[in-house]
């Protein structure tokens, strides 16, 4: 009879297995996804606009604008100048 430990082992072998034929299929069929797309897009003649709400559209972003960065500091806060009450 195994014990708890063994069938334990054996359990996560078997899922390790099952986790890796299951990436394996996912690039199979990603690959073929790929082509029916790319055969599709060439078929109907669909452009950027046509995919925009389905795409990710990576812009990237003009550097000349000014963030708001963290302002320095000098050595000592600054103090108020309102009277404080008592």
């Amino acid at each position: 009879m195994a014990t708890a430990n063994d069938q334990l082992a054996a359990a996560v072998k078997a899922a390790a297995e099952a986790n890796a034929k299951v990436e394996e299929l996912k690039k199979q069929s990603r690959d073929a996804d790929l082509e029916t797309v790319k055969s599709l897009i060439k078929t109907h003649g669909f452009g950027p606009t046509d995919l925009r709400g389905v795409l990710k559209a990576k812009r990237k972003r003009s550097s000349t604008k000014t963030t708001t960065a963290a302002k320095k500091t000098t050595g000592t806060p600054r103090k108020s100048t309102a009277a404080k009450k008592k």
